[in-house]
């Protein structure tokens, strides 16, 4: 049972005319590589860019980012079939600053929601599991350091901040 739940910020502008134009290309690759593809070249080649299309776009909707948990030391990231579970300590804090520049190791940019891991000069890699980059929230472990984005950034932050006192 959750200790508190927070809801994830609305899509961005950004999000959503990533996702909209993202989806409009993936889909317009597969259907153009079904009905126009050269009938001399292997049958597989079509099919297999119909399901790379498809399987990335699929991906991308079963990683959305839907909400926040915190409960028994972890922020959980809720996703559509499973939870990023993320363990904090006493001495994690959580505090409000804009996305970095960085580098995506791997993961998504913007098709639905900003999730994967980056890495950036100052801060090394971390995990970002976002929806909108003007509402970004920090947690920092002495292990790691996560981006999320709540609907209530400062509501989050208050109650991490009473939870990881109480670890």
């Amino acid at each position: 049972m959750s200790d508190q739940h927070f809801k994830a910020a609305s899509w961005s502008m950004s999000i959503k005319i990533m996702s909209l134009v993202g989806t409009a290309i993936l889909l317009a690759i597969a259907l153009f590589v079904c009905y126009t593809f050269p009938e001399e070249a292997p049958s597989y080649i079509p099919k297999l860019i119909t399901v790379l299309c498809l399987g990335t776009w699929f991906s991308c909707i079963l990683s959305i980012v839907k909400g926040f948990d915190i409960e028994n030391g972890e922020v959980v990231v809720h996703r559509p079939l499973w939870k990023n579970r993320i363990p904090f300590s006493s001495g994690a804090k959580a505090f409000q600053k804009k996305m970095p520049t960085a580098l995506r190791l791997l993961g998504n940019g913007g098709l639905f929601s900003g999730s994967g891991w980056f890495w950036n000069k100052e801060i090394g890699v971390f995990h970002v599991f976002i929806t909108d980059p003007n509402k970004c929230v920090w947690v920092q472990t002495p292990k790691k350091t996560i981006i999320i984005s709540p609907e209530d950034p400062e509501g989050f932050i208050k109650a991490f901040t009473v939870h990881s006192m109480i670890r």
